[in-house]
């Protein structure tokens, strides 16, 4: 059976990742202007999460990194990871592209503010000391998971035989695309995992439901293609700092683990397959199907979340007018 290799560097043409087919799901639209025209997206921000985020999973790499290697962690060491790297993140998206546009980080709710004294996607730099608190917030949540690995309840990474941050690509001959994604922690061949901060609130928390029904363990096991394969959503509740928060509460940790076999994989190489002939990616998207999901009525925008709702407006308009 065909085994992935462990790749680095930049994606090629070729290369197909589980996020992009997901925009191709979600929107072919969506997905041409942002894998084909490669057009600058309406949004001049985004949400403190994405930053935070980023530094979470950075200091949790280190953490379990060090244990593998035989060491032990050093809290305190970890902490100022988590402050250097969060700042290195805010930094890194605050800075202008080109001249004429710069963009910006807004609060949300990661940041635990009062929506009257703090309004959702006003810009950090007008908040004196968000960053501070963001920081705060994730050190708080680094601890909550760490206490939770000394309780023995996150005991899936006692044994990392493969490493953390593991890029995997797999050639597909007949369809002539190559899978790739880059995982959070192989394991084993057969048991990856995936961290997950996610808002506490039940509506937009992980489930055993949402697990079961993501595409990102799917395009995994295509990847690995095992027998059957082990995908783990390592969950984290953002919860806000004790410091800032009127109930302070611990963050919940839970494992969710999902089974992929050679059935699901089947699914994934079909879709894909369906993918390279829709978008016409093997032909640099010359005859790609590029249309409007779902198809706008009258003159309002679509329902859909998208930072090309506004190009994609205009866009019909002159559609519409014969330019």
């Amino acid at each position: 059976m065909e085994k992935p290799e462990i790749v680095t560097g930049v994606y090629l043409p070729h290369e197909v990742s589980q996020s992009r087919i997901k925009r191709y799901l979600t929107c072919p639209k969506l997905y041409e202007y942002n894998d084909v025209l490669r057009v600058r997206h309406g949004r001049d921000s985004c949400g403190a999460s994405l930053p935070m985020g980023t530094t979470f999973h950075a200091a949790a790499e280190v953490f379990h990194e060090t244990i593998r290697k035989g060491f032990e962690p050093d809290m305190d060491v970890l902490m100022n990871l988590i402050d250097k790297t969060f700042r290195e993140e805010y930094e890194k998206i605050i800075t202008p592209k080109n001249l004429d546009h710069a963009r910006g980080v807004h609060c949300d709710s990661s940041l635990g503010y009062d929506w009257r004294q703090v309004r959702s996607g006003t810009l950090m730099s007008e908040v004196e000391g968000s960053v501070e608190r963001a920081i705060k917030n994730v050190q708080w949540w680094f601890e909550c998971y760490t206490d939770a690995y000394e309780r023995g309840e996150l005991d899936i990474f006692n044994n990392i035989e493969v490493g953390c941050e593991v890029d995997y690509r797999r050639e597909i001959p007949h369809i002539g695309l190559a899978l790739r994604g880059k995982i959070d922690v192989a394991l084993n061949p057969t048991l990856l995992a995936d961290w997950k901060t996610a808002n506490p609130n039940k509506k937009w928390n992980w489930s055993q439901n949402r697990a079961d029904g993501e595409l990102q363990a799917s395009f995994y096991a295509a990847l690995m293609n095992e027998e059957e394969i082990e995908f783990a959503y390592v969950v984290i509740d953002k919860q806000v700092h004790p410091d800032f928060a009127k109930t302070p509460k611990k963050c919940d940790v839970k494992v969710i683990t999902t089974k992929r076999t050679q059935s699901d994989i089947k699914e994934v190489i079909a879709m894909v397959e369906w993918f390279a002939i829709s978008s016409d990616i093997r032909n640099n998207h010359q005859e790609g199907f590029f249309h409007r999901k779902t198809d706008p009525i009258g003159e309002e925008y679509c329902d859909n979340f998208c930072d090309f709702k506004t190009r994609c407006y205009t866009d019909l308009q002159k559609e519409r007018n014969g330019e």
